[in-house]
């Protein structure tokens, strides 16, 4: 296991364990998408959808962009998960006409791991010094600019 607090490499040694531990979080949170596809047996494209759905609701139209599908295939995409018990549609806030699709409670029962990535990262962070947390915070914005201005995030 790699170690921060006793590290007694020089700054390329460091780096290079930062860099190692940062490449490791995300997949860490990513595996919701394999772990639908194994708790319900879902295909990989329905899986991805709720990894989706998972971040934020969606009108159909958002999510058949994203997944690159066709409306009518969004629309058979959702009829499954919705007859599984893993969405739901529900009328748009704002423009009654539109609908969003949910994820429900079943489904989010499922995001255990990823939870549990959030809850480790916040207790992280609460237990980190003032100092310790400037420095993160500095070079994570750093971070965080470098990727949105190559595309890779929206801010």
């Amino acid at each position: 296991m790699l170690q921060f607090t006793q590290m007694k490499q020089g700054l390329p040694e460091k780096k290079e364990v930062v860099a190692a531990w940062l490449n490791r979080i995300p997949a860490a949170g990513v595996g919701i998408a394999v772990d639908y596809q194994q708790s319900y047996g879902l295909s990989y494209v329905d899986a991805k959808a709720l990894e989706l759905l998972y971040s934020a609701p969606m009108g159909p139209r958002q999510l058949a962009e994203k997944l690159q599908m066709s409306p009518a295939g969004i629309t058979k995409l959702v009829d499954r998960l919705e007859r599984r018990g893993l969405v739901q549609r529900r009328r748009h806030p704002v423009d009654r006409r539109r609908s969003m699709v949910l994820i429900t409670d079943k489904a989010l029962g499922s995001s255990f791991q990823r939870q549990q990535v959030r809850d480790l990262i916040d207790k992280a962070v609460g237990d980190a010094t003032e100092n310790q947390l400037e420095v993160l915070y500095a070079f994570l914005e750093g971070l965080g600019q470098e990727l949105e201005s190559e595309g890779l995030i929206k801010a």
